[in-house]
């Protein structure tokens, strides 16, 4: 299984692209979420956290010979690095966003390909997963090219040929997780995942959802 990191987007760690990138007119496919509530899984000292920009409202994706866009739309503004939320004598120390992408999730005749996803995306604002195990892990140059603390979305570009196996499938199933940590709970105090009914791969797991990306060799 390949694995990729990324590391952290904050406005010093991942420069912001040079305003002459242009996002596309049309994106290959957006996917609303199903799941519209944050998961009660998760518990600061007095419950979890409500905080809308941990829930993710839609996904889309656009990809070229040379870029993969991801953006993640949020049901509320990212907060200022200096403006983080606190509660009951705790605070925001991070934003994680996990996607996984599974190039080959179907065999040729139609059934589940045993074993994992190609690829698992890390998208940590305001601070690190210290617990991360980096072993075997490639380090991708996604860069924050959109949105961000102030916005309801962020836009992270890749290169495709680094994050993707095939460029030329465009048949792709991805899953998509959301975690934000405080400093008293590491493992998280509020959490949201993505689903579709729609879209899903199959019919017995809305989180892994299947998307189709239209060839583009611009």
């Amino acid at each position: 299984m390949l694995v990729l990191l990324l590391a952290l987007l904050t406005s010093t760690l991942i420069p912001r692209e040079a305003p002459a990138f242009t996002l596309p007119a049309n994106w290959d496919i957006t996917i609303p979420n199903d799941s519209s509530d944050l998961l009660p899984t998760h518990a600061g000292i007095n419950g979890p956290w409500r905080l809308n920009f941990v829930k993710m409202t839609s996904l889309s994706f656009h990809s070229t010979k040379d870029d993969f866009l991801i953006k993640i739309q949020l049901a509320g503004k990212l907060p200022q690095t200096n403006k983080l939320p606190q509660q009951d004598g705790d605070k925001l120390r991070g934003l994680i966003f996990y996607l996984s992408i599974d190039e080959n999730y179907f065999s040729a005749n139609g059934k589940k390909n045993p074993g994992g996803p190609d690829a698992n995306i890390k998208i940590s604002l305001y601070g690190s997963d210290k617990e991360i195990d980096d072993d075997n892990k490639i380090d991708v140059g996604g860069t924050l090219v959109s949105g961000g603390p102030g916005y309801d979305y962020i836009v992270v570009r890749y290169p495709t040929q680094e994050l993707l196996h095939y460029p030329d499938q465009p048949d792709l199933v991805i899953t998509a997780y959301a975690l934000a940590t405080s400093e008293i709970f590491p493992s998280g105090v509020s959490s949201s995942e993505f689903t579709s009914s729609l879209m899903s791969a199959t019919k017995d797991n809305h989180r892994e959802v299947r998307i189709k990306l239209t060839p583009n060799e611009s």
